[in-house]
């Protein structure tokens, strides 16, 4: 519930709808804010702006991804191949 409400209020101080999913998450995983605000920026409005992509989707998705991406291509290639 915490991170519902601090992504709320990041939203209410006009951080995109991926930045604001994002944050609270990579706050979790100790990515400093700067940071996270810059990986999460161009996917807001649905991905730069043209309105296709859900922001908070995507910024759930970076958060998915911080959390249990792979950062090995070795390895990557193997869990999915």
């Amino acid at each position: 519930m915490e991170l519902i409400i601090e992504a709320q209020a990041l939203f209410a101080q006009h951080y995109n709808c991926a930045q604001s999913t994002f944050i609270p998450f990579a706050r979790q995983m100790g990515l400093d804010d700067e940071s996270a605000l810059r990986v999460a920026a161009a996917f807001g409005g649905g991905v730069g702006h043209n309105g296709q992509n859900c922001g908070a989707v995507s910024g759930a998705l970076l958060a998915i991804g911080l959390a249990k991406g792979s950062f090995c291509l070795h390895r990557w290639y193997e869990d999915n191949y």
